[in-house]
């Protein structure tokens, strides 16, 4: 039996949609950490790790870090 979680997205289209924005600003945050995997050339994201890291990015201890 498999289940998969729908919590998982499968491709890069499907992270652009549920984080909606753009392929540019995408890949800028990719290059900042943002947590998705390449395998096989097909993307690969867990949504509660990409709400973990704009939290991260957003919280108030960032914004003092600066």
């Amino acid at each position: 039996m498999t289940v998969c979680s729908d919590k998982i997205l499968f491709g890069k289209q499907a992270i652009l949609d549920y984080l909606q924005m753009s392929e540019n600003t995408f890949f800028k945050f990719v290059r900042m950490g943002l947590p998705v995997r390449v395998i096989d050339k097909r993307y690969y994201a867990h949504k509660d790790n990409l709400d973990r890291f704009f939290e991260n990015l957003t919280s108030k201890e960032t914004e003092n870090n600066k």
